[in-house]
Formats: structure tokens, C-alpha cells, sequence
């Protein structure tokens, strides 16, 4: 098919490390001098924490500590001109499926100039999309017509996921 799951572990650390992602934010124009990296506590966490921004210092009421340009922005509705393709074929996406399909897009794309945002990116969420079918009736077990909507948005799902991938990289 032309496109390749692209797991972060095998990736080049160059591409999938902190400093990376720094330079790809300051290529971009964002200047975040003011805050640093840190870990913060959290009880439904792997490991107890989570990681994030803190101000370096103090701050002020109103204060900016991150300050980016459009180009560094990335939503729906800014650059979508790589997914034209898809956008034709499903032309009601909300802003939120379009943003998925641009992180999808550039998790499979080869030198991605995002790799080092995607590579930042959770590999897994624990959703009722992802349990399989014995999860699913453990937790919903009385609750037959949620077991089945979920079998059903699975295979809703790949039958999209099958329809638009080949167009994203058929140029």
C-alpha cells in the first residue's frame, strides 16, 4: 500500500528526542525561553506523573511565556493542502477529525518535518476502540448495546482508515 506504521522506537533518536522537538519549535518560531520541561504529579498516570511546562521565574498577571507565529501553529484549519485528497472524499470532517488525519498523515509520511511533535505523541490511549472483544464485555456486561457500537465504530473505523490512507500517499 505505500505506507508503513512508523513506530518511535525504531525511529532515529535524532528525530524522537526533547532537543529535537526544541529545534523543530524554534524553526518554527516559538519562543518558549521562559519555561522549562517538568514533571508534575498525577494519580492516573503511568509512573505517577506527568510531564509539562513550568515558568522558569515568576510571572506576571497577563504575562506571556510562550509566544509562537502562525507557522508554528498547527490546527484544521491551518496548511491542509497535503490532505486535499482526503478532505474531497470526506468533505463533512469536524476541525478535530481533520487535525487526526493531519497527525496520521505525518506519523506515516518519511521525513516529516513534524516527526519530532508526532514522536511526542501518546503510541496508545486506553479507549473502548482499542480493547478487544473480552475487555469489552468485562466492562460493559450488562451493557450488551455498548459492546456492540463499539465492534461497530471498530470496523466504521478501519473501513475509513482503509479508504483515505492510500490517497494520502498515492502522489
Amino acid at each position: 500500500m505505500g505506507y508503513a506504521p512508523r513506530d518511535a522506537l525504531a525511529m532515529p533518536r535524532s528525530e524522537c528526542s526533547p532537543d529535537a522537538l526544541v529545534n523543530m519549535a524554534r524553526a518554527s518560531g516559538v519562543d518558549a525561553s521562559r519555561v522549562r520541561i517538568a514533571d508534575f504529579p498525577c494519580e492516573s498516570c503511568p509512573g505517577g506523573k506527568r510531564r509539562g511546562l513550568a515558568a522558569k521565574g515568576d510571572i506576571a498577571k497577563g504575562q506571556s511565556i510562550v509566544e509562537a507565529e502562525w507557522r508554528a501553529v498547527l490546527s484544521a484549519e491551518h496548511s491542509m493542502q497535503e490532505l486535499s485528497e482526503a478532505l474531497l472524499l470526506v468533505p463533512d470532517m469536524t476541525p478535530h477529525e481533520k487535525l487526526a488525519l493531519k497527525l496520521l498523515y505525518h506519523r506515516y509520511l518519511p521525513g516529516s518535518e513534524l516527526t519530532p511533535y508526532v514522536c511526542s505523541l501518546p503510541s496508545k490511549i486506553g479507549t473502548p476502540l482499542e480493547w478487544d472483544d473480552d475487555k469489552v464485555r468485562e466492562r460493559f456486561p450488562k451493557l450488551s448495546e455498548a459492546g456492540v457500537k463499539i465492534k461497530s465504530a471498530k470496523l466504521y473505523l478501519m473501513q475509513e482508515y482503509n479508504k483515505i490512507m492510500p490517497l494520502l500517499f498515492s502522489r
